[in-house]
């Protein structure tokens, strides 16, 4: 029995599974100005156990059964409802209201670190379930945010200040829009809106991920790592937006930029990039001329990982890139999948450096076009 099939027999007055702690006496403690820890050192945890084991909080059972492997989702069922409150519900795939928020959990330690909250069906926003989840003690360890879609309004016009709150303010990694495409939505219906939100309240921020279209507004992120945005396409706005972007402490750059970009305005942005940038993706874009602005740029002499996938990549592509080898001295991994490679173009950049080149198209399918992976 998985554990959302005991959350829902618990819930539905199934037998308790742990008849010492039953749901009235269940304990949790505020940990706002408490440290807890980040790190794997068995000391730090223990030290927290003991402290939530003396103020009787639950967790510390929670931590004592996810280490020791001792029945942790049984517990964690039983005792559902008050750690989650009505949350718990929307564990299950469906409640009675036949419609879904698919809510799902990471952890560390037993504790909750990762919260997401998939596509919500008949057009609710899914902003309040996030409030919800932030007003209970449960979900104060929480680092790892994940929102999927709002019916057909853009994402961020019912965020109406959620980010805002305490519990927030925890959040290092963030994903706007997270959802599978095509399965659950095409990547061209999804709309964000404004994320200009996000800077002026998360600025401990250090992972963001965007998954649609969106107005990026000022971006300030003074201690962001990783920016990821996988889109359709991206605009002139879009660029300048980026290309000022205050992100000092970037070390890893993804845009999906589309058809309708080439490399040459894609230069300022890259040249813009901080100089601690060693990862970059410049994927479902056209490639033509990607070589030259690459090896033309400081930030070529510092990369170690390459992703040009889902692009326009052919063989010529990819001799200019092969010709231009000694600009990129420190690159361990390259990603040319889904292109338009052939077995001997492929071979070729695996003797280079060590290369994925999986799903070739063949431009004789589209009347000698080469398109990028993923469009309009």
């Amino acid at each position: 029995m998985g554990l959302w099939d005991r959350i829902k027999r618990a819930l539905s007055g199934g037998p308790a599974f742990d008849p010492m702690l039953t749901r009235d006496r269940v304990t949790l403690v505020p940990l706002e100005g408490v440290r807890v820890p980040t790190s794997e050192d068995p000391a730090e945890w223990s030290v927290f156990h003991d402290w939530l084991e003396e103020r009787g909080d639950v967790r510390a059972e929670l931590l004592r059964r996810f280490e020791r492997h001792e029945q942790f989702e049984e517990f964690l069922a039983a005792n559902a409802l008050t750690l989650m409150g009505e949350l718990a519900v929307h564990l299950t795939r469906r409640n009675s209201r036949a419609w879904r928020t698919n809510l799902g959990l990471t952890w560390r330690h037993g504790l909750p670190l990762g919260l997401s909250f998939r596509m919500a069906d008949e057009g609710r926003p899914v902003w309040p379930f996030v409030e919800q989840a932030f007003s209970l003690p449960f979900f104060s360890t929480v680092e790892e945010l994940g929102i999927g879609l709002s019916g057909m309004e853009p994402l961020m016009e019912s965020e109406n200040g959620v980010l805002v709150r305490p519990a927030a303010q925890r959040l290092r990694r963030l994903t706007l829009g997270d959802f599978t495409f095509p399965d659950e939505c095409e990547l061209s219906w999804a709309e964000l809106g404004d994320v200009g939100s996000v800077w002026r309240t998360l600025p401990k921020l250090e992972q963001l991920t965007l998954q649609g279209s969106a107005v990026l507004g000022e971006v300030d992120a003074p201690a962001l790592k990783a920016f990821s945005w996988i889109t359709v396409g991206v605009d002139d706005d879009d660029l300048d937006a980026l290309e000022q972007a205050r992100w000092p402490l970037l070390e890893r750059f993804a845009l999906w930029a589309g058809s309708s970009v080439t490399a040459d305005q894609l230069q300022p942005l890259l040249s813009a990039l901080p100089a601690g940038v060693t990862s970059l993706a410049l994927c479902n874009t056209s490639l033509e001329g990607v070589a030259d602005v690459l090896a033309s740029l400081p930030l070529a002499s510092r990369l170690e990982r390459l992703d040009l996938s889902k692009g326009t990549l052919d063989d010529e592509g990819a001799r200019l890139l092969l010709a231009r080898r000694a600009r990129f001295p420190r690159l361990t991994s390259l990603d040319v999948s889904e292109n338009y490679l052939s077995l001997d173009g492929m071979r070729e950049l695996g003797e280079w450096v060590p290369t994925t080149a999986t799903n070739q198209r063949d431009a004789l399918e589209s009347d000698g076009e080469r398109f990028v992976a993923v469009g309009e």
